[in-house]
């Protein structure tokens, strides 16, 4: 059993493992920040994984809509990664380790605590053609909805390399799909399905 397993068993919680598809900056702000401040009221703690680019709108987002970030950062209910930081980190010889990956994970959670992740790094490895890569790091993902009833939230903005094939593999591992606009899948995409 993995580090995350052994700290996190037995949890309870909902179980969710959602994956936002968008093309629109503005939209997977609007989402996150929902995802954040649900979080925060409810008492969950509260893991982003995000760009720096993203992070920054939302934090603007959550203080428009009242919510003290710097407050809950403060007192450990929101932890804020950067996506490029973490990817350094867990990265092996030019390649991603899972183990990292959970190694890393694994002290941010809190124990016996419901908690809620953000995840953008699945989204910085599929803009740089790593997607086997992205394909490991959602199997954790998957495992951690599954094992400890962490709610997770991915983020992958639509690009060139998400073909209908891999969008597809991606669904299989979350529960739920989101595409931006309205719900429904890019044309393109479509269109090959």
């Amino acid at each position: 059993m993995s580090r995350i397993l052994d700290v996190m068993a037995n949890r309870g919680g909902a179980v969710e493992h959602v994956v936002s598809f968008y093309r629109d900056h503005a939209c997977i702000v609007d989402q996150v920040t929902a995802f954040v401040r649900e979080g925060l009221v409810e008492g969950d703690q509260v893991i982003a994984v995000a760009t720096r680019a993203h992070w920054e709108s939302v934090a603007a987002r959550l203080e428009q809509t009242g919510v003290d970030h710097a407050r809950a950062t403060a007192s450990g209910e929101l932890i804020v990664a950067d996506a490029e930081e973490i990817l350094d980190k867990i990265t092996v010889d030019g390649d991603v380790s899972v183990d990292r990956f959970r190694e890393t994970l694994a002290p941010l959670l809190t124990p016996g605590r419901t908690a809620r992740i953000y995840g953008e790094l699945v989204s910085v490895l599929a803009q740089r053609g790593e997607l086997e890569a992205a394909m490991a790091l959602e199997a954790v993902g998957h495992e951690l909805t599954e094992a400890l009833g962490v709610r997770i939230l991915c983020g992958y903005q639509v690009q060139p390399s998400l073909t209908p094939l891999v969008v597809r593999r991606i669904e299989v591992l979350h529960d739920r799909s989101i595409f931006e606009p309205a719900g429904k899948r890019p044309a393109r995409l479509v269109q090959r399905l």
